[in-house]
């Protein structure tokens, strides 16, 4: 008797060769590593800026002109989301906002992270900054030694219950 198994790994419902799983995934270290003399919130911002969701005011302009030359109607919802997380002269990005909601950082937002020689948040708040980073780019998370409970109720409430 021989066991034998068929079918293939997808991902959202793409193959292998579909996509690249080092743009969807990350690995998120047991250290946390922080410019302490940064905000929570700026530290959040910062993040999404380098991965590219910061203002995207003028490709939305750009999308809207177009769509209107070519008759066509988004849908409401998108619509909306696409205007509230890309608004003119908005340092902040709607997509940080609910990263900081979602990770229960929205308590200390405004307080420095903090290092060795300046006092900021808790070792635990400093851990779900590390996850924020990659939150807010990333889909599938490899967490090195996750033993937060607060912060694994957190993920999971983000991606299954929302």
């Amino acid at each position: 008797m021989k066991l034998q198994v068929r079918g293939e790994v997808t991902y959202n419902g793409y193959r292998m060769n579909e996509f690249e799983p080092q743009k969807t995934s990350a690995y998120i270290s047991q250290n946390d590593v922080h410019v302490g003399v940064m905000t929570v919130k700026e530290t959040l911002d910062f993040s999404a800026r380098c991965q590219g969701v910061g203002s995207r005011y003028e490709l939305l302009t750009e999308l809207a002109r177009r769509e209107k030359h070519a008759s066509i109607l988004p849908e409401a919802e998108v619509d909306l989301f696409m205007k509230a997380t890309a608004m003119k002269g908005v340092e902040s990005s709607l997509i940080t906002d609910y990263t900081l909601k979602i990770l229960g950082l929205d308590i200390c937002k405004d307080t420095i992270v903090g290092d060795a020689m300046q006092r900021g948040i808790s070792g635990g708040q400093k851990k779900r900054v590390t996850t924020g980073y990659f939150y807010i780019f990333f889909n599938i998370f490899c967490l090195d030694r996750m033993s937060n409970t607060k912060l694994a109720i957190s993920i999971f409430e983000a991606n299954f219950l929302n």
